[in-house]
């Protein structure tokens, strides 16, 4: 009799949108194949050579909840729970018969194929959000010392190969002889200083998301804070006026306590400035919920906003939504920008009152304890000419994404940003076979596309097809992304803005751009005349925007940091659109003409799109003997690393 085959092992490391489908591919394998003998009225006889047993899976990941990004905004603004926006990797896990290991990933020993692994957040497993870092620097000493653990086990990985061949004498590695990383990003500091150290990262999300309630609470109590000392000065003053009423005989009353109340200086002096870096869609979706948020917070705590207001900045390198159609970049633009009373004279009545403070063209050179420094960028720009510095209570860092460190350290072949890169497969091109990838940590050589949810929900089915075709021996498919996608941008309340982003990863010729930039300064030129030139942006008439702003304007709003609105600054703006989109502009109520009727629309049709993705990871899934283990939490299918 041969003896029975071992189980290939199949590690899915981290618990990104890909690897969720992956799972939940496995889960339906195993019902399906549970279902195939009673189909067939009873035990299936064996075959003449009995297969190979299936893989024994194992995910790693840093905790239990995995957080959907595209509800993210709306988790920020207060419209979503917890446990609505997170997939309970758990129970996910149960129902694919994988088993769950919580830790972070330090390095991938290519040699051994082990993934080593430090222990996971504290707080990882429980049933909320964990435990938050008060600041940005226990964060990034945190990351230091997980960095210096990776460097500690690669070091003894080295000098004694044969020390973890037994899987169970170490928790602090994981076997593998098929591997899928799928870990996320972290926003890239630029080599900024003091960026690590005085800012709050939004990528992992779980990390930002656990530090938020932290940002909530220091805004509530500030505001509680003020809105005493506001009521003892304006009784301290009321007394005042009243006794220099009754010395004067009660007369000339003009200095009293309605007038202080209303000094617009003491309306614009907020208790909480909060910065955002990254003018993509994240960032601008990021200050609206923060914005947004805030202002709720102060409605539902009966704080006036003369002493409880809080004020949001937004802070881009280049131009807002770089990449997104022309249209979109000026009106949501607009909208951010626009105070409540502003929009009530454009007649757009969105009840947004963002008020977003949009600095486009402004490099941050270095951060400081509560200050963040700027200087306008752009060619020519001296280190200090036109430098100024930008208080800041809270500095939420959502720029573009940085791969982990631990990547190239391990060998593994990566881009030229650090990425991992793929082959058309999504396996890693060029290096270990038993390696592949999918999500924002990895890129594909022959189809680069942007770090968006979007494009790694759609690499999970291929991902699960190739990952069995390679434990099984068979080949390998290749998978050719979509070329665009749609992007529903939500700005602050239940309203949304659609676009679509473009398929090229961000990357654009300067020469095209340029060229871009100069036809579009020349159809500016020519629109009005009745027949728009070739290529020219589809937008409202120069009547039509005048009427309304919101479609019209700039694409800075209240902008600072050389948003002028010079010829030059419209051509930078030009080099940063990406083609016109007319569905989106018919879908965005024609440019903006319409907004207030579609933008809640929109949103609402995200909301729908959004629970159902949640639905197929949660609740959606069919019941059967698997719930057992997702209930067990901690038992045998679950461990932390050590």
């Amino acid at each position: 009799m041969k003896p029975t085959a071992s189980p290939k092992e199949l590690v899915l490391l981290g618990g990104g949108h890909s690897h969720v489908e992956v799972l939940r591919s496995l889960g339906q394998q195993r019902q399906q194949a549970a279902a195939a003998p009673a189909a067939a009225g009873g035990p299936a006889p064996p075959p003449p050579s009995s297969p190979p047993p299936p893989p024994r899976v194992t995910l790693i990941s840093r905790g239990r909840w995995t957080p959907y990004s595209g509800m993210l905004p709306g988790w920020a603004a207060g419209f979503y729970t917890f446990r609505q926006v997170h997939i309970d990797l758990q129970r996910l896990a149960a129902y694919a018969g994988a088993r769950l290991v919580l830790g972070e990933a330090v390095g991938v020993d290519v040699q051994d194929r082990r993934v080593l692994l430090a222990p996971p957040p504290p707080g990882a497993g429980d049933g909320g959000a964990p435990a938050h870092p008060s600041s940005g620097q226990q964060h990034h000493l945190h990351r230091q010392a997980v960095q210096q653990q990776a460097q500690a086990q690669a070091q003894v990985h080295r000098q004694h190969p044969n020390h973890c061949n037994n899987s169970s004498s170490s928790s602090s590695s994981s076997r593998y002889d098929v591997l899928s990383i799928n870990t996320g990003i972290t926003p890239g500091a630029g080599g900024v200083p003091g960026a690590q150290d005085h800012t709050t990262p939004v990528k992992p999300i779980d990390g930002f998301v656990r530090r938020f309630e932290g940002l909530l609470q220091r805004y509530r109590d500030a505001a509680a804070k003020a809105s005493i000392l506001d009521q003892q000065e304006e009784g301290e003053q009321e007394q005042e006026s009243s006794s220099q009423k009754v010395g004067t005989g009660g007369g000339g009353g003009g200095g009293g306590g309605g007038q202080r109340k209303d000094d617009p200086r003491r309306r614009r002096r907020p208790v909480m400035r909060v910065v955002v870096v990254g003018g993509g869609a994240g960032g601008v979706e990021l200050a609206a919920a923060v914005r947004y948020r805030l202002e709720e917070e102060r409605r539902r705590g009966g704080w006036p906003v003369a002493c409880a207001a809080a004020h949001v900045s937004l802070v881009c390198r280049g131009g807002l939504l770089p990449g997104h159609p022309p249209h979109v970049r000026r009106l949501v633009g607009r909208l951010l920008a626009s105070e409540e009373e502003e929009e009530g004279r454009l007649g757009l009545g969105l009840g947004l009152g963002l008020g977003v403070e949009v600095r486009q063209r402004a490099e941050v050179t270095r951060v400081s304890p509560g200050r963040l420094h700027l200087r306008p960028s752009g060619p020519g720009q001296g280190e200090e000419q036109g430098a100024e510095v930008l208080l800041a209570d809270e500095v939420l860092w959502c720029t573009q994404a940085a791969p982990p460190e631990w990547l190239a350290a391990s060998g593994l072949p990566t881009d030229g940003r650090g990425f991992l890169a793929l082959n058309e497969c999504l396996q890693a091109d060029g290096g270990p076979p038993e390696v592949f990838g999918a999500g924002d940590v990895a890129s594909v050589s022959r189809h680069p596309r942007p770090k968006a949810g979007v494009f790694a929900v759609r690499q999970g089915p291929p991902l699960a097809r190739n990952l069995a075709a390679q434990l099984s021996g068979r080949p390998l498919e290749p998978f050719t992304p979509q070329s665009t996608a749609l992007a529903l941008i939500t700005l602050g309340g239940r309203f949304c803005i659609a676009s679509r982003t473009a398929g090229d990863g961000g990357g654009r010729d300067p020469q095209a751009a340029r060229s871009v930039a100069a036809a579009g300064a020349g159809a500016k030129h020519s629109r009005g005349t009745g027949g728009a030139a070739v290529g020219s942006t589809v937008g409202p008439t120069p009547q039509a925007a005048q009427n309304h702003p919101g479609a019209g304007a700039g694409a800075g709003g209240r902008s600072g940091g050389g948003g002028g609105g010079g010829h030059g600054d419209v051509e930078e703006d030009a080099a940063d659109d990406g083609p016109e989109w007319p569905l989106g502009w018919l879908l965005n109520g024609c440019g903006g003409l319409a907004v207030r009727l579609t933008g809640p629309l929109l949103w609402r049709w995200k909301d729908g799109i959004d629970r159902a993705f949640m639905r197929r990871y949660g609740e959606g899934l069919p019941p059967g003997d698997w719930q057992r283990d997702a209930d067990g939490w901690g038992g045998q299918g679950t461990r932390h690393a050590e």
